[in-house]
Formats: structure tokens, C-alpha cells, sequence
């Protein structure tokens, strides 16, 4: 597993079983986990919203993706 920083997007990378509860959510075999920063007030489409930082960070599917209002300032990673 690997993971690193991008403006304001977590990205984790490795050979995941993951799940999620979120939009395309389930059980998935996946290689990518963003975590993405968005404002306060975000009302945009989450789906698409994920779709386009993945695109624009060199990612495709298989992927999942969390959205939120927490700056990656305040970002803590335990291993």
C-alpha cells in the first residue's frame, strides 16, 4: 500500500477487498482510495464530483471515493 498527497485529495493505492457505503458502494476489488476535500457548503454531485478528481489525479475505475469538509491540513495516518 502506498499513499500521498495532492492539493487537497488522500490518494491510497494498492491492491484493495474494500467496502463502501458510499455512491457505487459495495464490496469491490479496488486499487485506489481519494480522499477528497471539498468546501463547507459542497451541494454538488458527489458522483461526479469523485469521477472528476479521480480523472484529473490519472485514475479510473476500479476506485471508491469519500467526500469531505475537513482540511487535509488536519490529516492523520496510522499504519
Amino acid at each position: 500500500m502506498r499513499y500521498y498527497l495532492r492539493d487537497d485529495v488522500l490518494i491510497v493505492r494498492g491492491n484493495f477487498r474494500a467496502a463502501s457505503s458510499g455512491i457505487d458502494g459495495g464490496i469491490a476489488d479496488i486499487r485506489t482510495i481519494l480522499n477528497i476535500t471539498v468546501p463547507r457548503n459542497f451541494s454538488g454531485d458527489a458522483a461526479h464530483e469523485i469521477d472528476r478528481v479521480a480523472i484529473e489525479q490519472g485514475f479510473l475505475q476500479p476506485q471508491f471515493g469519500l467526500l469531505t469538509a475537513v482540511p487535509i491540513t488536519n490529516l492523520c495516518i496510522a499504519r
